[in-house]
């Protein structure tokens, strides 16, 4: 979930930075990587449901109503608000860090539940080390944004 969710509300211009695009880039990028190894969870089961970070265009692509959920998200939460007994309520549109849970040697489903063949925790590695240098630099961006225009 979104740790500072206030960061992620950009407008349509700013969301359309050249940085934000690229970003999106590798954000999509990196779930057709993933797409492959998809399975079923265990109806009703949370143990995977904790506070993430989203990047800027993974939030963007929420629906107003999904952001007003992830609004309530507070720092020290134990579970994301998207949670539920029924699945998760994003589940099309979750972060990265969702897509690895029970998919890589590093985050196995305690329930033994994943794909036929895991992602190596190199491999898992490498996507998270772009996910997160690009999550970075979404902040970097948008705190300069905030500054405005230096004279």
């Amino acid at each position: 979930m979104p740790r500072e969710t206030k960061r992620s509300r950009l407008t349509i211009a700013e969301s359309s930075h050249p940085f934000i695009r690229l970003a999106a880039k590798v954000v999509r990028h990196v779930r057709r990587e993933l797409s492959p190894l998809h399975f079923e969870c265990i109806l009703g089961c949370l143990d995977c449901c904790l506070p993430t970070p989203w990047s800027i265009w993974e939030y963007n692509q929420l629906s107003p109503n999904e952001r007003a959920i992830a609004e309530t998200y507070r720092q020290g939460d134990t579970r994301c608000p998207f949670s539920s007994v029924a699945g998760c309520q994003c589940y099309d549109k979750r972060p990265l860090t969702c897509r690895l849970y029970g998919a890589t040697e590093a985050l196995r489903c305690p329930h033994g539940r994943g794909p036929k063949k895991l992602l190596t925790k190199r491999q898992a590695k490498r996507l998270m080390e772009g996910y997160w240098d690009v999550v970075r630099e979404e902040k970097a961006l948008l705190a300069k944004m905030k500054q405005g225009p230096r004279p």
